[in-house]
């Protein structure tokens, strides 16, 4: 008989590292958002790798992590049930968008945070995630506010 296991997503695993993103000033002002680990060792470090080097392709946590690339995404793509580029995709996507609802940095101070040297590179990568700019996610969920540029909107 078969065993059921429940897959693990990147928001099972998502933790905020205070001491990597948040200057010691901003460490008052908000509560860094701390779930259990997955309880899953190789999911835990692979998590652990993505928060250190945040964007790197496949290949890097594969060599990282000790194991081959094609024995690596199959078991990313068993354990989570998505591919290893699509969470890594998306735990970054959360740490992002939790820093865009909860703190007052800059864009370019976020997207610096992510690998990205500048705002236009950062914002694509933003939109390619969630169909919207940095700025206007920002608006949304913090003031909760649509901000056009258009006159008839």
């Amino acid at each position: 008989m078969q065993q059921k296991y429940r897959k693990i997503t990147p928001a099972d695993v998502f933790i905020l590292k205070s001491d990597l993103y948040l200057p010691k000033s901003a460490l008052n002002k908000i509560t860094p958002f701390v779930p259990q680990p997955s309880g899953n060792d190789f999911i835990d470090l692979f998590t652990y790798l993505i928060s250190e080097n945040c964007n790197k392709s496949t290949a890097f946590y594969a060599n990282s992590m000790g194991i081959e690339e094609r024995l690596f995404k199959s078991a990313i793509s068993a354990i989570t049930g998505i591919s290893a580029k699509d969470f890594v995709d998306e735990y970054i996507r959360l740490n992002i968008c939790y820093l865009l609802e909860h703190t007052d940095w800059s864009i370019t101070t976020i997207g610096k945070q992510f690998g990205h040297s500048s705002v236009s590179s950062f914002s694509q990568y933003f939109r390619r995630l969630m169909k919207c700019q940095p700025y206007e996610y920002r608006n949304l969920k913090k003031y909760g506010k649509k901000i056009t540029y258009h006159y008839y909107e």
